[in-house]
């Protein structure tokens, strides 16, 4: 996954791995200690075994609460993120085209449409409350299906990215029996409604938006034709994950 992804990014952007446990983390730092590697990867760590006399992090917690902290970091900072699960395999590089649909700045005319609880923006609204046409997240849903799929997605560096992510976060910590995904995908009003113990919705006003307009916005990916994404499960057995009882 380093290799793949700093030779298809032609090592212009800096790889920060979040990873947990001796095993994964000093492969890491091995790989980051490679001459050519040096200034390419970051590795981020995570002491599973804590510092503060409490119990170790859950599965769980580590797989929310570490990648996604990064992406926080890297917003309230002003840079912005592409994040990748490891199994995601690049044929090309992404960030160029990621970027276009992050900032309204798409090779067609007009750009794709601005997303917000699920559903395309009016013209009206999407002129008032995106005037610069740039949205805080760009996602991807499934081939077969419209739950989000959160491994993979850009986030553009805002205030309202930051308010975003943080109530996300905070949803996964007041709901750890939560599938990510899920939680990703309400936490956007995307396709699924009702997930246990949301907190509340944050004002548009903190996200540095007029009064009236969502408090994040967002793209899709093509998923058809650019960004290939699985079906998300067996989609022929029963009732699937994404849909109610499932």
């Amino acid at each position: 996954f380093v290799h793949r992804t700093l030779w298809v990014t032609s090592f212009r952007l800096p790889l920060v791995l979040a990873c947990a446990g001796a095993a994964l983390c000093g492969l890491c730092q091995r790989l980051a200690s490679v001459d050519a590697l040096e200034r390419a990867l970051i590795c981020h760590p995570l002491d599973a075994a804590g510092d503060t006399g409490d119990a170790p992090p859950t599965g769980e917690e580590l797989r929310i609460g570490m990648p996604y902290s990064t992406v926080l970091a890297l917003a309230a900072m002003g840079v912005d993120a592409l994040y990748l699960d490891l199994d995601v395999y690049l044929l090309r590089d992404p960030w160029p085209q990621l970027q276009r649909l992050a900032y309204g700045d798409s090779a067609s005319s007009p750009p794709p449409p601005i997303f917000a609880q699920g559903s395309p923006l009016e013209a009206s609204v999407a002129a008032r409350c995106a005037p610069e046409r740039e949205v805080e997240l760009v996602v991807a849903e499934h081939f077969h299906a419209r739950c989000l799929n959160v491994g993979l997605f850009y986030a553009r560096a805002s205030r309202a990215t930051v308010a975003w992510m943080l109530r996300y976060l905070a949803w996964a910590h007041s709901w750890p029996l939560g599938n990510e995904q899920n939680l990703f995908d309400a936490s956007l009003g995307h396709s699924l409604l009702g997930e246990p113990f949301a907190p509340a919705e944050v004002d548009a006003v903190l996200s540095g938006r007029p009064g009236g307009c969502p408090s994040v916005m967002y793209r899709l990916m093509d998923v058809a034709g650019e960004f290939l994404i699985a079906g998300g499960g067996n989609v022929q057995a029963g009732t699937p994950w994404w849909e109610s009882g499932g």
